[in-house]
């Protein structure tokens, strides 16, 4: 298969909701072999498109409430698709769209968190990586988050050392939490990302 035809498969819909699908049934299978009264949700990480994946599980009919406590893309286009190679992919922004029912119902728990590189990303955007403003959502770009010294390109989002230090130290406090402790996921990012 050439290069090409793989990028494009990549970013088809028909191949977001058969992942989306799939994770949902990953995640009741890993919850299952943990014990329900200390662990019951999971936090999903998604670059790219899989942050897409990751906001179209919770529109899928097996997909359990509660599930999903936090998630957290990384150079994720949430608003405007970065091609429209059909319908599908049309259907997949429509399904996950905040105008839609995806953080109503039981889903208004869920934090998401969106870093994206900024100016030197030349696939997704700066405005199309923007979080609609919400309680339990936060958009940071990598050019404004303390101790990020620079913007990060769509791949480097992956591997700059500054960014992948301050996501794995929230990403720690945030599963170290003591019971009779609890802070709320948005808090926890929030002083990594922004208040350090």
């Amino acid at each position: 298969m050439e290069k090409e035809s793989i990028i494009l498969l990549a970013i088809g819909g028909q191949l977001l909701f058969d992942q989306a699908e799939y994770l949902n049934d990953a995640i009741k299978k890993i919850l299952s072999l943990y014990d329900p009264s200390k662990t019951s949700s999971v936090l999903i990480v998604g670059h790219s498109m899989g942050g897409i994946v990751a906001r179209l599980m919770l529109t899928l009919p097996n997909y359990r409430p509660n599930t999903i406590n936090t998630i957290l893309t990384l150079a994720t286009p949430p608003t405007i698709p970065p091609i429209v190679l059909g319908p599908k992919m049309a259907r997949v922004y429509d399904q996950i769209s905040f105008s839609s029912t995806v953080f109503n119902n039981n889903n208004n728990n869920i934090t998401l968190i969106s870093p994206a590189g900024g100016t030197s990303d030349s696939i997704v955007n700066s405005d199309s990586a923007i979080l609609p403003i919400g309680k339990e959502r936060l958009t940071v770009f990598s050019t404004a988050i303390p101790k990020v010294w620079t913007s990060c390109d769509h791949i480097a989002i992956l591997w700059c050392n500054q960014l992948v230090r301050l996501v794995a130290a929230a990403l720690v406090d945030g599963v170290q939490q003591q019971p009779q402790n609890l802070i709320q996921p948005i808090q926890i990012f929030d002083r990594h990302f922004i208040h350090i």
